[in-house]
């Protein structure tokens, strides 16, 4: 479903990447130790844990600054061998974390804050559906936030989301719509949120989206398919009218 709705071939890049299922296993880090040994250096760019806390070894404690900093270790030692990148997905405590620092937000022992190169966390927005993307580096240019929208089955980078506005208790599941500028011109997400698999041309959505106004609902398609929000289905003939679809053309 991921790979249809970014447009991509998943026959042409299934021996790209490779999923080890462990659940009901009771694997973690320390039996795991010889099948990481196994990998030729290189075999992997990018070695994703998910998640981390299912992976700790018997009486290994989250809490714990110890314990931690030797599952980091053990962490560290994967990536010598394989020489590739590592990935661990680890949950945040309960309740909203917008009044939070970004390296503050894993669960757990300071250590983990501490030992990692890039934290990156993905909190809620006020708006439903929506939430705000953002990275720390220890060494490096830091990124700025990212506003996302949740689309089944992707989340859609949106410029026009206002990423100071996290949830908070008192803003938690606010319905507000996307707005659009200070002059009142709806964002993309107008349009976007009429697409459906079935491509359809701009009266459909100037109808539903701009109140009949075809170049602005043209304007607004465009903005959507530059940032991979929605996809143009090019007429089969010169005469045929563009249409656009959740899905890229052929992927319906």
């Amino acid at each position: 479903a991921v790979a249809a709705a970014l447009g991509i071939d998943l026959a042409g890049i299934a021996d790209t990447f490779q999923i080890l299922s462990l659940r009901g296993k009771s694997e973690n880090l320390a039996t795991l130790d010889k099948f990481f040994r196994q990998i030729k250096p290189g075999q992997y760019s990018v070695i994703a844990i998910d998640a981390l806390y299912r992976a700790l070894p018997p009486g290994c404690e989250e809490n714990s600054n110890e314990d931690m900093r030797d599952v980091y270790n053990r962490i560290d030692q994967i990536s010598e061998t394989t020489k590739a990148g590592i990935v661990t997905v680890h949950h945040s405590s309960k309740g909203l974390q917008s009044e939070k620092n970004i390296t503050d937000v894993g669960s757990g022992a300071g250590a983990i804050s501490r030992t990692v190169d890039v934290h990156c966390v993905i909190r809620a927005h006020e708006e439903t559906d929506c939430a705000v993307m953002e990275s720390r580096i220890r060494s490096g240019a830091q990124p700025e936030p990212m506003g996302l929208r949740w689309r089944y089955p992707v989340w859609i980078p949106d410029p026009t989301l206002d990423v100071e506005r996290l949830a908070t208790k008192s803003r938690r599941g606010s319905k507000k719509a996307d707005t659009g500028d200070a002059t009142g011109t709806p964002g993309y997400m107008a349009v976007v949120e009429h697409a459906t698999e079935e491509p359809k041309p701009i009266g459909w959505f100037s109808a539903r989206a701009t109140g009949g106004k075809d170049h602005v609902a043209r304007s607004l398609l465009r903005q959507a398919c530059a940032v991979g929000a929605i996809h143009l289905w090019p007429g089969k003939k010169a005469r045929d009218p563009e249409r656009w679809a959740t899905v890229p053309p052929g992927l319906e």
